[in-house]
Order: C-alpha cells, then sequence, then structure tokens
C-alpha cells in the first residue's frame, strides 16, 4: 500500500466520520430524512469495514423512523456482516426484523445481543 493511498484512506474515513457525526445531530433533532441523506453519504464515503457498522446500524435508525423497514433490515444487517461482534448492531437487528414481524428471526438476535453483552438491559428487556 502506497503512502499517498494509505493517506486518500485515512481522509475517507475521516470524511465519513464527519458525515455520521453530522448525521447523528440530525438524528438527535428529529430530522430523519436528513440524517438518512448523512448516513448514505457517510457509507458511501468509506470502504466498509467493522468500523462502518455503527453507521450502517444508525442509517437503519433512521429507515425505521421513516417507517421503511425492510429497507432497515438490509441496513441492520449489514451492520452484523461488518462487525459480528458488536451487540449493538444484533439488537438493531432484532428491532428491524420484529418491525418486519418476523419475530423469530427478531428473537435470535436478540439472543445474540445478549449474549455479547449480558449486562445492557435494553437488550435483555427486547428477549
Amino acid at each position: 500500500m502506497t503512502d499517498s493511498y494509505k493517506g486518500e484512506a485515512k481522509a475517507a474515513a475521516a470524511k465519513a466520520e464527519d458525515l455520521r457525526l453530522q448525521g447523528n445531530d440530525a438524528f438527535q433533532t428529529q430530522d430523519f430524512e436528513r440524517a438518512l441523506k448523512l448516513y448514505q453519504a457517510s457509507v458511501a464515503a468509506a470502504s466498509p469495514t467493522p468500523a462502518t457498522a455503527k453507521t450502517y446500524s444508525n442509517l437503519a435508525a433512521s429507515l425505521c423512523k421513516l417507517g421503511k423497514y425492510d429497507e432497515a433490515s438490509k441496513a441492520a444487517e449489514r451492520a452484523t456482516v461488518l462487525d459480528s461482534k458488536w451487540a449493538k448492531g444484533w439488537w438493531r437487528r432484532g428491532t428491524c426484523l420484529e418491525l418486519t414481524k418476523d419475530f423469530a428471526q427478531a428473537k435470535n438476535c436478540y439472543k445474540i445481543a445478549v449474549d455479547r453483552e449480558p449486562k445492557q438491559k435494553e437488550f435483555r428487556k427486547a428477549l
């Protein structure tokens, strides 16, 4: 890997993180359409890595708020593919699956989340 490529990758990751944080701000103010666009731009700006799992999870949350549950489920699945050890990704995926009425798969995802972080009350409550 050349120094130039490393620099470009680092710049892309920084841009993606900035867009994710802007998306978080928009989500906090309940501007879900803006959050969605910012999260989409964030995932487009960086290579998929375990670090981008958070962005896909946030993307899924925005899609849920907009009633786009099937798309949200796909984004949440992507989060768990990118970082299968991250409990919140599994919880988010379970939430999306529950909203699509796939209760059996949702329960499986909630179980995985609890296995990864047994002390997290929100995850246990979902079960």
